[in-house]
């Protein structure tokens, strides 16, 4: 195998096949592979993609690739939370499905529909949610149409739908609202849905704005689509262990476990970084499970481990300080993607890069996959000024992000002297022989920051930033020292710290057009709107540089509807 995720989804690469007149088949190492430029050559999935019939019987025995996608501005600046993701995530993985990545994206045409373009190929349902209706800020269905290269048209079943839903508001221009993706979208009504489901081939479009909307959608969604009806690939057996073990201690029997058991699926992961481990072992058999427990409990020193214990089964240059700053924030883990554990650290670092002045262009959460780490960290280095990464840094198996990183940048993971040093202090006997491994990082690239209130030093490749971080409060002790080190909070010249928030009863139909023609008129404001529950009030939020000039850009927008139909909110 090459460029392997997994031995369940990939095939051997037949470049490295050798002819023999035996019936098996043989293959030279992987390292023999004459051009390394052929390494994926391996990488396809064993069984078809589902790209159109997610509940048709002949794939009920394949597990199903997803990936879901959050488009709000308000997401990235840290204002608003992304409350979908987590629950879609563990809604997904509950019947059986293998969530690859999530995404955060800007309301930006071109942002949405590359990123669906890419993970509608790879993927065997894309989920998306929010820029959805009226709004100047609403493109997601420009951008799944223009992922499809199909045009916006009108759809004369959703418009006939819309005229019963919002009666004489739909008239003239403001039925654009009924166009959708044109010759590719099936709609999908239910009984309990008030706006009914979007379907693109292989693209949902959801409607939900808060969790209590998801749930009903996902209810009716499982039973129009059948997304719920295969359960052979369900890993619903499960335990938790907890360890004071260090990661040099476990790395290697883990490393081994997964070895022996290559049907189970092991995750590690801990809630502080001083904190015990969990690790967690899924499949789908309760008597594999017990057999995987009592072999690692065999590798392990007695009694260290303790089964399901309180558990239940270059920016700082002066060139750059008139500059917008774009910044790309990444999350690694399986666990994440699973739903088993919350992404703290990625609304609290949106919300630090805001404050000083960056612009989150995406935040996304991969797996525990050198590739997809490779892949996205080298994308988001070429577009934005600096990309943050956490999670998957150590020495366990599922840690991979330096070896993505290293992979994007095309160098090898190699021994640093400096950090090796460090190590030992840190650790003492316990960086030994094969276990300062720890110690490799990218070779060539790679800039360590220390500082003396960090316990870890942050590890800095070109314009890659490896957090240590577990939690928020880590992360704030990080955040200071880094922007010490590094003046990333050195720029105030592009800071939007003067801002208002308005909430309307009004219908997005009665705020588009009026917003619209107030960003042209104030091209230097930002305009953001947002609900916080479908049938919910408007939220229109106003940033800019000047307060008198947020001030004169309220006052245009009153004139343009109603007196006292918006009210400040503090």
């Amino acid at each position: 195998y090459t460029s392997i995720g997994s031995i369940h989804d990939t095939v051997p690469n037949a470049l490295l096949s050798v002819n023999d007149t035996s019936s098996k088949e043989k293959f030279k190492p992987a390292y023999l592979l004459s051009d390394g430029r052929l390494e994926r050559a391996g990488r396809v999935k064993k069984n078809a993609s589902v790209k159109n019939d997610v509940g048709s019987d002949s794939h009920k025995h394949e597990v199903l690739l997803a990936s879901v996608i959050a488009v709000g501005d308000e997401i990235l600046s840290g204002t608003v939370e992304d409350q979908l993701g987590l629950s879609l995530c563990k809604k997904l993985t509950s019947v059986g499905w293998s969530v690859q990545q999530t995404s955060v994206l800007r309301n930006d045409i071109d942002s949405v529909s590359e990123e669906v373009d890419r993970q509608r190929s790879i993927c065997d349902m894309v989920f998306i949610y929010g820029g959805v209706g009226p709004l100047h800020s609403d493109v997601t269905l420009a951008g799944v149409a223009k992922a499809f290269g199909v045009r916006l048209a009108p759809d004369e079943e959703f418009e006939e739908y819309l005229r019963h839903l919002i009666s004489e508001q739909c008239t003239g221009d403001r039925n654009e609202m009924a166009q959708l993706p044109e010759g590719i979208t099936e709609l999908l009504h239910h009984e309990k849905l008030s706006v009914p489901l979007i379907k693109c081939r292989n693209v949902i479009v959801l409607a939900a704005t808060n969790t209590e909307e998801l749930e009903k959608e996902w209810e009716c969604l499982t039973e129009l689509t059948k997304l719920g009806g295969s359960t052979s690939s369900l890993m619903d057996a499960s335990r938790r262990l907890i360890t004071s073990l260090t990661d040099v201690e476990v790395a290697e029997p883990l490393s081994k476990l997964g070895l022996e058991f290559p049907d189970i699926y092991l995750g590690c992961y801990r809630k502080s970084r001083q904190g015990p481990i969990i690790i967690s072992l899924k499949g789908k058999d309760n008597a594999r499970i017990d057999s995987a427990v009592q072999a690692l409990c065999k590798k392990l020193k007695e009694g260290r481990v303790k089964k399901n214990a309180a558990l239940k089964n270059d920016v700082g240059s002066d060139s750059q300080n008139h500059e917008v700053l774009l910044a790309s924030v990444i999350a690694v883990g399986d666990e994440i993607l699973s739903g088993t554990v919350e992404d703290q650290l990625g609304l609290s670092l949106c919300k630090k890069l805001t404050s000083v002045g960056w612009s989150v262009q995406q935040t996304s959460v991969l797996r525990n996959d050198i590739d997809s780490v490779s892949e996205e960290v080298d994308r988001q280095r070429s577009i934005c000024d600096m990309v943050f990464i956490y999670g998957g840094v150590g020495p366990l198996h599922s840690d991979v992000t330096l070896a993505g990183v290293a992979k994007a940048f095309g160098v090898r993971l190699a021994p640093d002297e400096e950090f090796e040093e460090y190590l030992r202090h840190l650790i003492s006997e316990q960086c030994t022989g094969d276990r300062n491994e720890m110690a490799q990082l990218p070779e060539g690239i790679t800039e360590l920051l220390h500082h003396e209130k960090l316990s870890v030093p942050l590890i800095k490749c070109r314009n890659v930033i490896v957090l240590a971080a577990t939690n928020t409060e880590e992360l704030e002790k990080e955040w200071e020292c880094l922007t010490e080190l590094t003046k990333l909070g050195g720029s105030t010249s592009s800071l939007m710290d003067a801002s208002r928030r308005l909430m309307t009863s009004l219908t997005d139909v009665e705020v588009a057009e009026p917003l619209s023609k107030l960003g042209l008129e104030f091209p230097d404001i930002y305009l953001g709107c947002y609900r916080k529950s479908r049938q919910g009030p408007i939220i229109i939020s106003l940033k800019g540089k000047d307060n008198a000039r947020i001030d004169s850009a309220v006052q245009s927008l009153c004139k343009k509807i109603k007196e006292g139909v918006f009210v400040d909110m503090k």
